[in-house]
């Protein structure tokens, strides 16, 4: 995986992925007009359950990533809505063939898909389909929220489905083994019938049984499991799955006020060695770069909330060691055409300076703030792909600069959350390591 999501949060471990995407010429316009509407179906009720179900919605997700599904269930894209113009009945066979081909790219992991086609009209608009829904225009399309909610319910069937399968498995000892991709080929040989390897598939399991609870509404069940996982991982020195069960067990109830209503939460406190414990163990393998550098953006925004400016700092600080490590790592093992480019940097700068700006506002334009970040007053990236407002496509930015949830005002402004002159002094730290970040880019460009 090498692609990090800056905007990762805890309560992101308990959402199901459903990515959108345009088929064919559709205007941006008129994709983002139905986007808004999809998205604004983010919470669903199960029926006859007090379960909620909560929903992520990306309109750009790099297939990669979903490699790291049974890691972290929350990474993996379940659910594909495909928008499309298709104004003639000739067309339809090619579209509903592309339909077809999108599904293939996340084939493996998708429980549903849908396809909403807009424009086309007569017999096969009246045709009675699941999977596809018709609408005139994109003016007349009231439904669409309605579908949405159906899509959502039949993907919590198969959720609950898997669920059931994996928590009662009847299998005994032949539990099978989930592994991370760059894990497959080290245990090629290994010893099935040990002690060690039967420990190592049981807590893996667990750990995979309580991604699928958690996302499922059932939170008291997940912090069961997540305990079960933490003890056999431990045992067996599995420090990778151990992380993984370590982060998603120190969800932060502040966070998430369904998981703190959840008996055996942690104390703020616990949470935030959970995350130091589980960053810890990520640091371990140099392929588990985005992972660690996204616990760390996890724990800042908690400690953002519980107004522990110090501690935060630290947390930034290794994240931009992190970049550092893996910016290497890709100039030996990728190509040019691979690289980070100045856009992907920018706004890694973007977010690192914003977070900093969380704890001391003004920051940037302090002493010993980022050197060249290329950061104009209004917070755009120049040269990297924004407009001029400042927005991240496919980042869940605003058009205005704004991150949802993380405290930041429409203009870029941050709420004073607790600095003081000894934290200052603590995250101007990481004004050197940014220029360096920088610098280690330009020097292979």
């Amino acid at each position: 995986m090498s692609v990090p999501d800056y905007m990762q949060c805890a309560e992101d471990h308990q959402t199901l992925l459903v990515v959108v995407q345009p088929e064919g010429i559709v205007s941006e316009e008129n994709f983002f007009r139905v986007y808004k509407r999809i998205c604004s179906v983010s919470q669903v009720s199960v029926r006859d359950s007090q379960r909620v179900l909560y929903i992520r919605y990306r309109h750009h997700y790099p297939p990669e990533n979903n490699e790291w599904g049974d890691f972290q269930t929350h990474r993996k894209v379940v659910g594909l809505i495909t928008i499309t113009d298709c104004c003639a009945a000739k067309d339809w066979p090619q579209t509903l063939e592309k339909f077809q081909a999108q599904k293939e790219i996340y084939g493996p992991t998708l429980y549903d898909s849908r396809l909403l086609v807009f424009g086309l009209q007569g017999e096969l608009a009246e045709q009675a389909r699941t999977d596809v829904a018709f609408y005139p225009s994109y003016e007349d399309c009231e439904a669409v929220e309605r579908r949405v909610e159906d899509f959502i319910e039949s993907l919590f069937i198969v959720l609950e489905s898997k669920r059931l399968d994996r928590a009662t498995d009847k299998s005994g000892d032949k539990i099978p083994l989930l592994c991370v991709p760059f894990e497959k080929k080290d245990f090629v040989g290994l010893d099935t019938d040990s002690r060690h390897y039967k420990k190592r598939c049981q807590g893996r399991m667990r750990k995979h049984v309580g991604d699928l609870c958690l996302q499922a509404g059932m939170l008291q069940d997940s912090l069961v499991h997540y305990h079960m996982s933490v003890e056999l991982l431990r045992s067996v020195n599995d420090f990778l799955w151990l992380g993984g069960a370590l982060t998603t067990n120190g969800i932060n109830p502040d966070t998430s006020s369904e998981i703190g209503r959840a008996k055996n939460c942690l104390s703020p406190e616990d949470i935030i060695d959970k995350y130091k414990e589980a960053i810890s163990c990520y640091s371990k393998y140099k392929n588990a770069g985005v992972i660690e550098l996204e616990a760390c953006v996890k724990a800042v925004r908690v400690l953002a909330i519980q107004k522990r400016s110090m501690e935060a700092s630290e947390f930034l600080q290794n994240a931009v060691y992190i970049n550092l490590r893996q910016i290497s790592v890709d100039s030996t093992q990728q190509s040019a055409s691979h690289r980070p480019n100045e856009s992907e940097l920018s706004v890694t700068f973007w977010f690192i300076e914003k977070t900093c700006n969380l704890f001391v506002p003004g920051l940037s334009q302090c002493e010993g703030a980022v050197p060249d970040s290329g950061l104009s007053s209004e917070g755009a990236v120049p040269d990297s792909g924004l407009s001029s407002e400042g927005a991240v496509p496919d980042s869940g930015l605003s058009s205005e600069g704004a991150v949802p949830d993380s405290g930041l005002s429409s203009e870029g402004a941050v709420p004073y959350l607790g600095g003081s002159p000894s934290a200052l002094a603590e995250i101007t730290v990481l004004s050197p390591n940014i220029f360096l970040l920088r610098s280690a880019h330009s020097g292979r460009s």
